[in-house]
């Protein structure tokens, strides 16, 4: 069920991060949007794709090289499809412009 190694521990955390990382950062563009108008442009959404895409590729690397466990594999999987997903939302608002 748990990780076994570095690297399964590695890539859980960083889907951790990634994926909350799409609670967090639409809670800081709400509260500093008026302070920093740069926070309500393309910015966070990018931050956002970035730290949710590396967490799909470690996770990924991680089904490879270190570790297969079931929570490994959730983790993969979520990743994967949040990337996907985050994608997705960022060249479809890229037509916006």
């Amino acid at each position: 069920m748990w990780p076994e190694s570095a690297g399964g521990w590695w890539a859980i955390g960083l889907a951790a991060v990634g994926l909350g990382s799409w609670v967090v950062l639409p809670i800081i563009t709400l509260t500093l949007r008026t302070r920093y108008p740069v926070t309500d442009t393309w910015v966070m959404p990018v931050i956002g794709a970035v730290m949710v895409g590396v967490a799909a590729a470690v996770n990924v690397l991680c089904q490879w090289q270190w570790d297969r466990s079931p929570l490994n594999v959730v983790a993969t999987a979520v990743t994967v499809l949040a990337a996907l997903g985050a994608a997705v939302i960022l060249l479809a608002s890229s037509g916006d412009r």
